[in-house]
C-alpha cells in the first residue's frame, strides 16, 4: 500500500484556502480527516499533545 499526500501551504489564516494533493498506488478508496494541532509537544514533562478534528469532510475517491 502506497499513499502520498501533501498540502500546498503549511498553514492558512482564518477563511483562507489550502489545497491537498493525494496520490495512491494499489488503493481503491481512502478516508482523510483534517486536524488542527493545538499543542504538538509530546514530551512527558510538557503540556501534552492536543488536536481537534475539524468538521470539513475531505472524503476520498
Amino acid at each position: 500500500m502506497n499513499i502520498l499526500g501533501y498540502a500546498d501551504k503549511f498553514s492558512v489564516m482564518q477563511n483562507g484556502s489550502i489545497e491537498f494533493k493525494v496520490s495512491c498506488q494499489n488503493i481503491k478508496k481512502y478516508n482523510a480527516a483534517l486536524l488542527k494541532i493545538v499543542q504538538g509537544d509530546i514530551n512527558d514533562k510538557g503540556p501534552g499533545y492536543k488536536e481537534i478534528k475539524l468538521k470539513d469532510n475531505l472524503g476520498g475517491p
